[in-house]
């Protein structure tokens, strides 16, 4: 199972397989499983009606697919601790309830992002941050500043073109065309 599940079916399944052996204080059989193809910012989240008392965790296929089977896993535990706190007290945050949980069965505390299309990065520090839609520093990077260090910015899409300058950006988009 250490390969990313190949469709959005496959990955509810083993989703719900994969939650029922998590170390985590609540019935995860009465858990519903979606995937969305159409969530780009988030990895998953967990919906919870408090009438019902119904929990959905939702998934995102393209976080799967571009993060990998081993992150979706964090992903899940992330969002059954969610799950646990709504069954067991109506609400969820990431408090120090849910990091008390989260670090006994080592979930991530981070799960609310999945991979940027494009990341825009200082060249002299560590500074980084994903994008997901042409803003105007993914566009015109030269224009903008490093917000740690007022270092100058590069832009990298996943799919391989990296650019410094606002022509460098509109070349990269023609290269990349539907891929973009």
């Amino acid at each position: 199972m250490a390969d990313a599940p190949d469709s959005p079916a496959e990955l509810r399944q083993r989703a719900a397989a994969y939650a029922a052996t998590v170390d985590i204080p609540i019935d995860v059989a009465t858990i519903e499983w979606q995937v969305t193809e159409r969530a780009h910012r988030r990895a998953g989240v967990c919906r919870y009606d408090p009438a019902s008392r119904d929990l959905t965790i939702e998934l995102s296929w393209p976080a799967c697919r571009d993060g990998g089977w081993e992150r979706t896993r964090g992903t899940i535990r992330h969002e059954l601790v969610h799950a646990w706190e709504f069954r067991r007290y109506g609400r969820s945050d990431h408090g120090d309830r849910f990091a008390l949980m989260a670090r006994s069965i080592d979930a991530p505390l981070d799960r609310d992002c999945a991979i940027g299309r494009v990341e825009l990065a200082c060249r002299e520090c560590s500074w980084s941050d994903p994008r997901f839609r042409a803003s105007r520093p993914v566009r015109q990077p030269a224009t903008y500043a490093c917000p740690d260090c007022a270092g100058p910015l590069r832009v990298a899409h996943r799919c391989g073109p990296t650019w410094r300058t606002a022509v460098g950006y509109r070349l990269a988009r023609q290269q990349l065309g539907d891929r973009w």
